[in-house]
């Protein structure tokens, strides 16, 4: 496949998505044709704390196990009970009457088995760009980092390599942190980017014009702005993220994230809004896109993230 340029115009290896479009979701970001500065009064509200529970799309090795867990649980949990009103011990009787009684909860238990491992083939085919028509946020916001997966930059960086590998980990960890519909708003935001840029046939398409675009930028840093403060506490975010991204990776697979790999990922997505932040004369832009108080927010979250990865 061709390759694609960054953010920066320098050509790299283009994502190659492997899925079907029914499990990605992307949303561009379509800028107000007057945006709206946010009230100079009103902070951000804290992120909260992502729920990093099996049945909410952590990776397949903890669903897993979560699920084998919770069934044996039951399943001895309920054997010693019923021994201990026997006397400490059950007959083949006993056994057979239990297993009629777990067979009676064997369709609950199927709903929920169905569910964790739909979920979870949806996140694996949220890293599917083959067909991003349907999801162009996903394409928006790994843009930011997509130089980070080119050959020269993976053997460049060595024990801080960032691959594509990272990406289903990555739309987890997005989702856990802002939430589906959040995302779904930008996807949808992006989608009618791409209507506009391209209203024929998609397979011409061409990705590097809605990377171009100014309302595509607009959704990028909309997004951005949202992140950021889920990655002020760096060393907390980095302990949570690592395994998200390695317990989703195939048994066969050569490469890991390691810590150094996360703040090269978070150093390149942040970077363009940090550059703009620290320009006078962009930030003024931000500033009435924004508002101040968002903007110094930011310079907080950073200098919070850098302080930190220093310490």
């Amino acid at each position: 496949m061709a390759d694609e340029t960054s953010k920066s115009g320098q050509p790299v290896e283009q994502v190659v998505w492997m899925g079907s479009d029914t499990d990605r979701t992307q949303q561009p970001v379509v800028a107000p044709p007057n945006p709206t500065p946010a009230p100079a009064a009103q902070p951000a509200p804290a992120p909260r704390e992502p729920d990093h529970s099996p049945a909410n799309g952590v990776a397949a090795k903890d669903q897993s196990k979560a699920l084998a867990q919770t069934v044996i649980s039951a399943f001895t949990d309920r054997l010693k009970d019923e021994a201990q009103k026997r006397g400490g011990y059950l007959t083949i009787g006993d056994i057979d009457q239990l297993s009629r009684e777990f067979d009676r909860k064997r369709e609950a238990l199927e709903t929920v088995f169905q569910q964790s491992f739909e979920q979870y083939v949806h996140i694996r085919e949220r890293a599917a760009f083959d067909h991003a028509r349907r999801f162009p946020f996903d394409r928006v916001i790994v843009n930011t980092f997509a130089a980070l997966f080119n050959q020269d930059r993976v053997a460049k960086d060595g024990p801080k390599a960032v691959t594509r590998r990272v990406l289903p980990g990555f739309f987890m960890a997005l989702d856990k942190m802002i939430g589906p519909d959040a995302m779904e708003d930008y996807q949808a935001r992006c989608r009618k980017i791409v209507a506009r840029l391209s209203p024929g046939d998609e397979s011409d398409f061409d990705w590097l014009t809605l990377y171009a675009d100014l309302e595509s930028k607009k959704v990028c840093f909309d997004a951005l702005v949202t992140f950021a403060p889920y990655f002020e506490d760096i060393k907390k975010r980095q302990a949570w993220f690592i395994p998200i991204v390695n317990n989703d990776l195939r048994a066969n697979e050569d490469w890991e994230l390691t810590e150094d790999g996360f703040l090269n990922l978070t150093d390149e997505m942040f970077s363009d809004l940090r550059a703009e932040l620290a320009d006078a004369g962009l930030r003024k832009m931000l500033e009435k896109t924004y508002s101040g108080v968002t903007c110094f927010e930011l310079d907080r979250a950073f200098e919070k993230m850098d302080k930190a990865r220093s310490s």
